[in-house]
């Protein structure tokens, strides 16, 4: 097979530099020689037809029989020389040879010099077709008399025969040369086969994992260079196998320490941690993350969030990676549920992660559980703004809505009223039922003006039995004392708590915004003084700031 594969190998290089070359200088030599052949024949004959033709027309043109005075004598060496009067007859010649040929071409001479007589043109006309020269015979007087014609195929015949035999023994040189050159091909290739088939031989169980193998050939050659290299490299790459095997063997400890001990890291804490690539499917996460989104790794790995999420969700989750893939880290803040319907308030963060040469692979995120901190600060916030006992608006979250209510009055040229509300007697009922009616005489206080009011509208108790209202587009004073009126009806009302019932009045002090200079403190106290008018006014009434 190898040695098959180098013999062609090498006739492949040999035979297009040698045996090509050759034959494309013949074929050109050849076309050269035919060519040349032609020119010299055609001018050869045309020389030789006008010797004929100027004799003729110089010696017999004078009466009509002039052909019968000359006779032609031609000859195999020259072109056939046809001499015709003007009826196209032929001059005879003195063996007979040229009226055997004129009768083998008469047709053809015939054809021709009816063409040229046609044309009416005394030139010399050429048919290289078919041989013929033609020159009609022209008297002094203008007049045609006859005419000349050259035939020189048997010439042109005769030269390229001898052409095409040289060509011939050349052809047959070059294929005596092929032979012996792909003679002399096999047999090299054979002298250096085998040292070449041992080499692949020991290539192949080098691949095949045997670096034992040795190549016993000697020589000192190329071949035996090559031999001792081949056998050097196999046993310094035993050397070389044993000691990555061991570097293997280390580096593949140390990696799988390595990847046990981050997985550890990583499922060791609650916080939910996932990592995508550049095309949004997952990559893995940790464990708390697979609880979360209640699917395995192998479930997870390869898919998007359209495939566990809502389209809504999927699509806000994909537009923040979108960012994140273009260097943005995302943080943002979500509650959300478990398969089993636990809800939990979640910081996450969302960053991309990079290769060796700092191209963006794809997004690592990590999401903290803060439902006890959001709750507690939920808490705290609702302490700071709510009342613990009547669970409505404290003194802090009612002057921060006044504010905001004052600025929208301002902008929008409307009114704003603020009730100022106190209990009449209530330390009498705290003194005589017992502070736990009292607070739940005040609940039930707040429950009522809450009701009496429009939600737009606030309720807040400022401190003790003490309420403020915050109403908006209050019209004018009859339709801020319509509310009043309400609210001192419904309080005035028998109310029950826990099998008793207690009676309470309230008194109520209006103060209007309507004068751009006045803030929320000032509207309060005018409210709080406008209070203390009702109260001097009998009380369970209501009465506006003056």
């Amino acid at each position: 097979m190898l040695r098959t594969t180098l013999t062609k190998k090498l006739l492949k290089i040999i035979l297009p530099l040698l045996v090509i070359p050759i034959l494309l200088l013949s074929a050109f030599y050849y076309s050269y020689l035919t060519h040349s052949i032609k020119n010299e024949t055609i001018a050869m004959s045309k020389s030789l037809l006008m010797e004929v033709h100027n004799h003729i027309e110089e010696q017999y043109q004078l009466s009509n029989e002039w052909h019968l005075h000359m006779q032609v004598k031609n000859t195999n060496s020259l072109p056939h020389i046809f001499i015709l009067d003007k009826n196209m007859k032929p001059v005879p010649d003195e063996d007979g040879i040229l009226n055997k040929h004129y009768s083998m071409y008469k047709l053809e001479v015939e054809e021709h010099i009816q063409k040229v007589s046609l044309t009416k043109d005394s030139n010399v006309q050429s048919f290289e077709d078919k041989k013929f020269i033609i020159k009609p015979l022209v008297a002094k007087d203008g007049e045609v008399f006859g005419f000349s014609i050259c035939h020189y195929k048997n010439i042109y015949e005769k030269k390229l025969a001898i052409v095409n035999q040289t060509f011939i023994y050349i052809f047959l040189v070059i294929v005596f040369i092929t032979f012996i050159d792909i003679i002399l091909t096999i047999l090299f290739s054979f002298s250096i086969v085998q040292p070449i088939q041992s080499l692949i031989e020991g290539t192949k169980k080098v691949m095949d994992g045997d670096l034992s193998y040795k190549i016993d050939i000697s020589s000192n050659d190329e071949v035996g260079v090559l031999v001792d290299s081949f056998n050097s490299m196999t046993q310094r790459r035993r050397v070389v196998e044993d000691e990555i095997q061991e570097l293997n063997q280390n580096l593949e400890l140390k990696v799988e320490e390595a990847v046990h001990t981050l997985n550890s890291v990583i499922n060791s804490t609650n916080s939910l941690i996932f990592y995508k690539d550049s095309n949004f499917n997952y990559m893995g996460c940790n464990n708390a993350f697979k609880d979360f989104i209640g699917h395995s790794r192998k479930e997870l790995t390869g898919h998007s969030d359209y495939d566990f999420f809502s389209k809504e969700l999927a699509l806000e989750f994909r537009e923040q990676d979108k960012e994140v893939l273009n260097g943005v880290v995302k943080y943002n803040h979500r509650w959300v549920t478990y398969p089993d319907g636990k809800e939990v308030f979640l910081h996450m963060t969302s960053a991309p992660f990079y290769d060796k040469s700092g191209k963006i692979m794809g997004i690592v995120g990590n999401a903290v559980d803060i439902t006890k901190e959001k709750l507690l600060s939920d808490e705290l916030e609702h302490q700071a703004k709510y009342d613990n006992l009547t669970n409505i608006p404290n003194r802090f979250l009612f002057m921060d809505r006044l504010n905001q209510s004052i600025k929208q009055a301002s902008r929008h040229k409307t009114n704003v009223a603020v009730f100022f509300l106190d209990l009449d007697k209530f330390k009498l009922i705290n003194d005589t039922l017992g502070h736990h009616y009292g607070d739940l005489l005040l609940q039930r206080v707040a429950k009522i003006v809450s009701e009496s009011i429009r939600e737009s509208d606030t309720v807040a108790r400022l401190g003790g039995d003490e309420f403020a209202m915050i109403i908006h587009d209050a019209k004018d004073e009859a339709a801020t004392a319509a509310i009043a009126k309400k609210i001192i009806l419904a309080i005035d009302k028998p109310i029950f708590v826990e099998g008793k019932t207690i009676n309470v009045t309230s008194s109520i002090g209006i103060a209007l915004y309507t004068d751009d200079t006045l803030n929320a403190e000032n509207l309060l106290n005018n409210a709080d003084n406008a209070m203390y008018v009702a109260k001097k006014q009998g009380k369970n009434c209501f009465a506006f700031n003056s």
